[in-house]
């Protein structure tokens, strides 16, 4: 595969996403962020549930739509000025409403049926979890040359082997099982990690291009 096809230009774009790390900070920050939702919803007495069910369905909202905006805004800031600016391919807006009608679909299964599923086989849903949150690390590690990427799948496989064998604990069974484990644990790899490549780049490219070529 040469850097001239297609293909190749889309994969190096998507990793031009996460060289610097920014993206991972932030992503990180927000999935600590989320982790401590789960654990104060689940502190909370049942009369607070659907109250704290609100609040999360309202932080994961402004996540979605506020966490690119970030990223993209420290770009400007420090990595464009560095290395310049590379522009990403925009969707259709038919492909968008496609994907837009997909994830619908599978939170309004997972809605329906997490619930029972945890309630039921709670051992089977974190199993699913784990392997889903892996599967899906192992796949933009593929698909973004993102070699850390695979170091967040195992950081998924070993936070399901300890969600599965803490989740009966009193004080943390409700946490684990809304997968509060798991998004602490990948929260804070992501933040690490993309720290120490920030870290990195910062000190690979030190200076602005426009004050390298004074």
């Amino acid at each position: 595969m040469t850097l001239s096809s297609p293909r190749a230009r889309e994969r190096q774009t998507r990793r031009y996403w996460t060289e610097d790390g920014l993206a991972e900070v932030v992503l990180g920050l927000g999935f600590v962020g989320l982790a401590g939702l789960l654990w104060l919803s689940n502190r909370a007495g049942a009369a607070q549930a659907r109250l704290w069910g609100v609040v999360q369905a309202g932080y994961i909202l402004a996540f979605a739509w506020g966490g690119r905006v970030m990223v993209q805004r420290f770009k400007w800031r420090l990595t464009y000025p560095r290395t310049g600016y590379l522009a990403y391919p925009r969707q259709r807006w038919r492909r968008r409403v496609v994907r837009f009608i997909a994830a619908a679909a599978v939170l309004a299964v997972v809605a329906l049926v997490g619930p029972a599923a945890v309630e039921r086989t709670p051992a089977l849903y974190l199993a699913a979890l784990t392997v889903g949150l892996g599967g899906l690390y192992l796949g933009l590690a593929w698909s973004q040359g993102w070699a850390r990427g695979g170091g967040y799948a195992l950081v998924a496989l070993v936070s399901g082997g300890a969600a599965l064998a803490w989740w009966r604990l009193p004080l943390l069974h409700g946490w684990i099982l809304s997968g509060g484990l798991h998004f602490v644990a990948l929260g804070v790899a992501q933040t690490l990690g993309g720290g120490w490549a920030l870290g990195r780049y910062l000190r690979r490219y030190s200076r602005p291009i426009d004050e390298e070529a004074l």
